[in-house]
């Protein structure tokens, strides 16, 4: 498994805020999940990969971040498999 968080600048807004988006890459398939933040790129550290500091909602923002990627690793660690990523009604692991 592997994740990053990355600032999409390949699309600016009007405003000139980027979406931010979680990279994952599990069994040789690679997925781009979008969480429906954005920022401006001054506001974006890019070695850390979370919202600077200088941003009003930053703790916000890095928290619903760290959510998103926690989910999606433990969806796969407890069995899940890309097809019931996000899918609530769907068996939880390999127990259910």
């Amino acid at each position: 498994m592997n994740f990053r968080t990355v600032l999409w600048t390949y699309f600016i807004k009007k405003n000139g805020a980027c979406d931010v988006k979680v990279y994952f890459s599990h069994q040789n398939k690679k997925k781009y999940f979008s969480t429906g933040l954005q920022v401006l790129p001054k506001d974006w550290d890019e070695r850390k990969e979370v919202v600077r500091n200088t941003h009003p909602l930053a703790s916000r923002y890095n928290a619903k971040i760290a959510k998103m990627r926690l989910e999606i690793e433990s969806h796969f660690l407890e069995g899940g498999t890309w097809d019931n990523l996000f899918n609530k009604n769907a068996n939880k692991g390999l127990i259910d």
